[in-house]
């Protein structure tokens, strides 16, 4: 009687192991607005402070033209408050910004709409629009909601491309709960 070699089963057992790693690894969170998925790019955390920053397929951190992030701070607890706080510093840093801070009249939430603009010598120059809203969720902290989109082409011609954008975006992203996914790339 022969006596099968377990050579076999162990190269079934490696196979399934590395298609199983594998597979997970092609895994991506990602989230959706409008319609659109931006996979997990960047994650930064400490003891009072979680980041999540979402990018388009195919755009880098190092060269965007859209993302969306989620941060969680844990001793923080009045929207209002911190968005008024954001504005205030966004004009104080960038003083070409412009901000306004709009409330959502079914919601109540609040957003905080800003451009702001690099120095002048930033290469390539680029204008970044950014809403945020700040909601406080019981047990987790302050979680703040971005889109933020990199126009490098800056010229009058990006004042009614930010129009469109937002006229497009406001609806979903004040209503949107950025929740992560799965997705098999």
């Amino acid at each position: 009687m022969v006596t099968p070699s377990p050579l076999p089963l162990r190269l079934c057992v490696i196979a399934l192991f590395w298609f199983e790693f594998a597979s997970a690894a092609a895994a991506a969170p990602y989230i959706t607005l409008n319609d659109e998925k931006y996979f997990l790019a960047d994650t930064e955390s400490n003891d009072r402070q979680q980041l999540r920053e979402y990018l388009p397929k195919g755009e880098t951190l190092a060269n965007w033209e859209r993302l969306t992030s989620i941060r969680i701070t844990k001793d923080l607890n009045d929207p209002e408050s911190f968005l008024h706080r954001l504005a205030s510093q966004v004009v104080h840093d960038h003083p070409a910004a412009k901000a306004w801070l709009l409330q959502n009249t079914q919601t109540k939430a609040f957003v905080l709409d800003f451009m702001t603009f690099p120095p002048d010598k930033t290469r390539p120059y680029y204008a970044e629009w950014n809403l945020m809203r700040a909601v406080y969720v019981e047990g987790k902290g302050l979680v703040v909601y971005q889109y933020a989109s990199r126009l490098y082409d800056v010229g009058p011609q990006i004042g009614p491309i930010v129009v469109a954008e937002r006229n497009k975006i406001i609806g979903p992203f004040s209503t949107d709960t950025f929740e992560e996914k799965e997705d098999a790339k």
